[in-house]
């Protein structure tokens, strides 16, 4: 039996974090689990006992904050 590969999205654009769910979701194998604005919000969401993730898709913007982006 095929595991889905779980994947997170970091993007502070509603326009580009929604194409890029619909790209991923193209693939039966993968699933989206959580689209948030940014890297603090994957950290709350992790705490709370969530799903464990495969996959992170980040916005490029991001890579400003590297140090952010370890604590995941």
């Amino acid at each position: 039996m095929a595991k889905d590969i779980l994947v997170a999205i970091i993007c502070d654009d509603y326009f580009s974090r929604n194409w890029m769910s619909l790209l991923t979701v193209r693939d039966w194998r993968t699933r989206v689990i959580a689209e948030v604005d940014d890297p603090i919000q994957l950290t709350d969401l992790r705490s709370d006992d969530y799903q464990k993730i495969d996959l992170v898709l980040l916005d490029l913007d991001h890579l400003r904050e590297p140090a952010q982006l370890f604590q995941i």
